[in-house]
């Protein structure tokens, strides 16, 4: 049977599927991650780079089990935005990866926002000034670290590190590129005066490339442990948030999607950027000439796991849930800012936080989890509306992510 595996390194979970040529799910497998701990400093949101590949082959693994030694004819691979590793000459890491959650930038962040050069880089990368962005997370470390700065031969993420540990070779694809705010989207190349602003040069980059760009020669090793043939098509292919738009089949222009994930993001698909003079919308590219623009807020379907985990231990999620569904919308009241991990869109505030508002003796366990879930989507209507006035109406709205089942 001829099938075609996707892969995707989720921040929370490591997915792979295999498709028929009718694009029906065959088989999955999914492995669980997550950020490490680190309660000195809770502005660090990382992971462990090489705990993250051996896990994503891990995946592949499985699925290629399940698939009773079958050869797939592709393999896609999709990634969340915004991770950072700096790398030695020896090509070693000399961080962790840090995720789109990581705020030790914010300062800075806040420092470049409003500033003339702040409000030419988002023009031209399409990436609002936040510290979520590789942008000023090389400048962190520039500034913090200088020593570990002049040590580092290259920054990339977490997906371009895979590559690089299966194929050899330093490539970013276009999608990745344009949400790390040093990437030019109109020209495709990697922006001038971004790389001045963080202090470094193109040899410090991977090479940018089209979304569909194969890859083959997988290194011997992994094609064994993997028991794939090495000479296996890999597609570079995006990020995980513009490949949400193409997942669903949403290529109108009028049409908006949702995705619930561990972040919660609202798209749309355009032929041009859309240019927004307050930087509230991303604008980030699917592959060459396509655009995909709106806002992603950090607080998605962590907001429900963190409320079930960390409120409510005695209790799971799916319990919770459950009696959300037995309360009445708008949680009698009660009303939940859901800033826990600060925010982007619509606010591109990391300062920003979270809490409960209109508490009275009758709201139980129920109403806080519905009124933190409100709140969610309460956030995305917000984003909506940005949207909406810059855009256009939305006619038709489509929803995906984990969360949304």
């Amino acid at each position: 049977m001829e099938y075609v595996i996707g892969v995707d390194i989720g921040s929370s979970n490591i997915k792979a599927i295999a498709f028929d040529d009718s694009a029906m799910p065959l088989a999955e497998s999914s492995i669980s991650c997550s950020f490490l701990p680190n309660p000195d400093n809770r502005l660090y949101q990382e992971q462990d780079p090489d705990i993250i590949f051996t896990t994503v082959l891990q995946c592949i693994a499985n699925l290629q089990k399940s698939m009773r030694g079958g050869n797939p004819a592709a393999i896609g691979l999709s990634s969340a935005m915004h991770s950072l590793i700096a790398l030695d000459r020896n090509d070693k890491p000399l961080t962790r990866c840090m995720s789109w959650a990581d705020l030790r930038s914010r300062n800075l962040a806040n420092e470049l926002k409003n500033t003339k050069l702040g409000r030419d880089l988002y023009r031209h990368t399409g990436t609002p000034v936040h510290p979520m962005s590789p942008l000023t997370k090389i400048a962190w470390l520039r500034r913090h670290n200088p020593d570990l700065f002049n040590q580092s031969a290259m920054f990339l993420g977490i997906k371009e590190f895979i590559v690089l540990k299966l194929f050899g070779h330093k490539l970013c694809d276009y999608s990745i590129a344009s949400a790390t705010g040093l990437f030019d989207i109109f020209n495709y190349r990697w922006y001038s005066p971004a790389l001045d602003y963080a202090g470094i040069d193109t040899t410090q980059l991977p090479e940018p490339v089209d979304s569909l760009h194969m890859l083959t020669g997988l290194n011997a090793y992994d094609a064994g442990r993997l028991s794939l043939p090495p000479e296996t098509p890999w597609v570079i292919g995006a990020s995980d948030g513009c490949l949400a738009n193409l997942g669903a089949l949403v290529f109108d222009e009028n049409d908006a999607i949702i995705t619930l994930g561990t972040s919660a993001a609202l798209r749309r698909k355009a032929s041009q950027p859309t240019d927004d003079a307050l930087g509230r919308v991303f604008n980030y590219l699917l592959y060459r000439d396509c655009y995909i623009t709106g806002g992603a807020s950090n607080n998605g379907g962590y907001l429900a796991q963190w409320f079930a985990t960390s409120l409510c231990k005695e209790s799971g999620f799916e319990q919770l849930l459950a009696e959300v569904e037995k309360t009445a919308p708008g949680a009698e009241g009660l009303l939940f800012l859901p800033f826990v991990l600060g925010e982007r869109a619509p606010l591109w505030d990391p300062d920003a936080t979270g809490a409960f508002v209109g508490i009275r003796s009758h709201h139980d366990r129920a109403h806080f989890q519905r009124a933190v879930l409100e709140g969610m989507l309460f956030n995305l209507y917000e984003i909506a509306q940005v949207l909406i006035s810059l855009a256009g109406p939305i006619p038709r709205l489509h929803v995906n992510g984990g969360l949304a089942r």
